[in-house]
C-alpha cells in the first residue's frame, strides 16, 4: 500500500497537534490495528522527516521483539512528495534490520526494558548495539529515534523511525513522537483487549454448542434402546461441531479378539467399509485406542503403521484423517471411529469433545447390548415354554386328567373332537367322577377358551330332568352334565358349565 504527501514543513507545531486529534479521532472509530498503524504513519509523514518506520513488539513467550509492521518511505524529486510503502513479511528480513531481535542486540530492546526514549543524531559515531546499527549505517541512514510503545504498565514494544539526514530529530520531534507512541500503545491494547474478548466470545460459544451437542445426543440416546437406529442422528449432531465424513461403532468380541462394525454412517462410501464387517482389532487404529484405552488420532491414515484390512479398505474409500476412542463401561466393549476424507482434519478441541461423546455413546452401546440379549434370553425362554408345554401336552394331553385306560383315552379323544365345534355338549356320568373336568377340558381347548368357564347349580322338579329344562345361552355353550340313570332316582342338583 502506497501513500503520497509532501515534504513537512518546518516549524509545524500546529499540524503536529492537530495530527495527534486525527489520530485519537481514527483509534476512536476504527478497530483494525492495521489501519490504524497506517493512518497513523500517514500523518507523521506529514509532520516528521523518515526514511523507515519500524513498529516492534514484545513477545512474552520469547522475550524477542518482533517487527509486526515496517514501511519505508519513496522520495519523488520532481514533485517534492513521498510515498509509504508499506513491507511485507516476506520482504521484511531483506531490510537492514531483521525481523525478531533480542532484547540486548538492539536500541528497542533498550528502550522496552528501561521505558526510555533513544535519540541517535549520528550512528557512525555510535559503536554500541553493532548488529542493528551496522546494517543501518551500510544502508546508508544517519539518525535514529527509538521509543517505548507502554500503555499504563503494559509494555507494549517500540517504534524505531531513521533517517538518511544527520540530526533529523530535536527533542521537539521526540516530544511528538513520544504523545504519538503513546495514542499507539493505546490502540495496540485496546485492540489487543478486544481481540481476547472476542476470543473468549468464540471459546464460549464454541463450549455452548458443545454442551448443547452432548445434551442433544443424550436426549437421543435416551429416546431409545436401538444404537443402530439412532447413530445416523449421533453422527449428523455430531457433524455440526466436528466436521467429518465417516462414524461407525465397533462392538468387541472379547474370545476372538475381533471388532464387528455395529452401526456405520459413511454418505460418500463405496461400500468397501460396511456393517457387519469383522476385522482384528490389533491391525487398526480403533484397535490401538481401544488396546491401550485413550482416543488416538491417525493423520495421514497409513497402512505402514495400521496394516489392517480394514486400514487398506478406508484408504481405498478417500479416508485420510482417522480417531478412534474406546468406548470402557466396566470393561472394554467397543470402539467409536471418526474420519475424514481431508488431513488434519481433528485437532485437540476435537478429541476432547469426541472423548465425551464415546463415553455416552458407550453407555447406548452397553444398553444396546443388554437389551438385545435380554430380548433374546426373552425369545429362548417363550420358545422352551412352548416346547415344554407341547410336551407336556403330548405326555399327558391334559393338564388336570390322568389316566391309560381305554375308556378313559377315548373320552378324551371325544374332547378334542368336539372342542372345535360349536356344538352343545351333554356330559352324563356318576357323581364324582369328574365331569367337571371333562367339561373344563373342553372349555379349555375351544375357541372360547379366553372366555370365563361359569358353573351353574340348577334344582330338579319333580316330572322333568335337568337336561329338559337348560337352556342356551345367545353366546356360549352350555356342557349339560347329568347323573347316570342307573343309579336310584332321587332329587337333588344337576350343574350346568357355560363357556364363553
Amino acid at each position: 500500500m502506497h501513500w503520497q504527501s509532501q515534504s513537512p514543513p518546518k516549524n509545524s507545531a500546529g499540524l503536529r497537534y492537530r495530527a495527534l486529534l486525527e489520530v485519537t479521532s481514527t483509534i476512536a472509530r476504527r478497530h483494525d490495528l492495521d489501519g490504524i498503524v497506517q493512518d497513523l504513519t500517514q500523518r507523521l509523514l506529514n509532520v516528521v522527516n523518515f526514511d523507515y518506520v519500524y513498529f516492534l513488539l514484545h513477545d512474552p513467550d520469547t522475550n524477542r521483539l518482533n517487527a509486526n509492521w515496517v514501511a519505508s518511505v519513496l522520495h519523488d524529486q520532481r514533485t517534492n512528495s513521498k510515498q509509504v510503502k508499506w513491507i511485507s513479511n516476506e520482504e521484511i528480513p531483506k531490510l537492514p534490520i531483521p525481523k525478531t531481535l533480542a532484547l540486548d542486540e538492539a536500541p528497542a530492546g533498550w528502550v522496552w526494558e528501561h521505558q526510555k526514549p533513544i535519540l541517535y543524531p549520528d550512528i557512525t559515531r555510535e559503536s554500541s548495539f553493532p548488529r542493528v546499527l551496522n546494517p543501518l549505517r551500510a544502508a546508508g541512514l544517519i539518525s535514529h529515534c527509538v521509543l517505548p510503545l507502554t500503555h499504563a504498565d503494559a509494555r507494549l514494544g517500540a517504534v524505531s523511525f531513521m533517517s538518511r539526514r544527520e540530526s533529523a530529530y530535536d527533542e521537539a520531534d521526540v516530544e511528538f513522537l513520544q504523545h504519538a507512541a503513546e495514542q499507539l500503545a493505546a490502540a495496540l491494547r485496546n485492540a489487543s483487549e478486544r481481540k481476547a474478548v472476542l476470543a473468549d466470545q468464540e471459546r464460549l460459544a464454541a463450549e455452548r454448542d458443545r454442551l448443547r451437542l452432548l445434551l442433544e445426543l443424550n436426549n437421543v440416546l435416551v429416546s431409545n434402546l436401538d444404537l443402530h437406529a439412532l447413530f445416523p442422528a449421533i453422527s449428523e449432531c455430531l457433524r455440526r461441531v466436528v466436521r467429518h465424513d465417516y462414524a461407525s461403532v465397533a462392538v468387541l468380541d472379547p474370545p476372538t479378539d475381533m471388532l464387528r462394525v455395529y452401526a456405520l454412517v459413511f454418505p460418500e462410501g463405496k461400500g468397501l467399509v460396511h456393517e457387519e464387517m469383522i476385522f482384528p482389532a490389533e491391525s487398526s487404529p480403533a484397535g490401538w485406542a481401544l488396546k491401550y484405552r485413550k482416543p488416538l488420532i491417525v493423520d495421514p491414515l497409513a497402512t505402514k503403521e495400521f496394516p489392517g484390512e480394514i486400514t487398506t479398505s478406508m484408504m481405498s474409500e478417500g479416508v485420510r484423517c482417522a480417531c478412534g476412542l474406546p468406548l470402557i463401561r466396566h470393561k472394554a466393549i467397543g470402539t467409536l471411529s471418526v474420519a475424514s476424507l481431508h488431513e488434519h482434519a481433528f485437532g485437540p478441541n476435537d478429541l476432547e469433545l469426541l472423548g465425551q461423546v464415546a463415553n455416552q455413546v458407550a453407555i447406548a452401546l452397553e444398553n444396546a447390548l443388554a437389551f438385545r440379549q435380554i430380548a433374546a434370553l426373552k425369545d429362548k425362554l417363550a420358545q422352551e415354554r412352548l416346547y415344554l408345554e407341547q410336551e407336556i401336552r403330548s405326555d399327558y394331553n391334559f393338564e388336570e386328567i390322568m389316566g391309560e385306560s381305554t375308556s378313559l383315552h377315548r373320552i378324551l379323544q371325544q374332547v378334542e373332537t368336539v372342542a372345535v365345534t360349536n356344538a352343545t355338549v351333554l356330559v352324563l356320568g356318576e357323581t364324582g367322577t369328574g365331569k367337571e373336568l371333562i367339561a373344563r377340558a373342553i372349555h379349555n381347548r375351544s375357541p372360547r377358551r379366553a372366555g370365563t368357564f361359569v358353573k351353574a347349580e340348577l334344582r330338579r322338579r319333580a316330572g322333568g330332568t335337568a337336561g329338559e329344562r337348560a337352556v342356551r345361552p345367545r353366546e356360549g355353550r352350555i356342557h349339560r352334565c347329568r347323573r347316570s340313570k342307573t343309579r336310584p332316582h332321587r332329587v337333588g342338583p344337576s350343574r350346568h358349565f357355560v363357556s364363553g
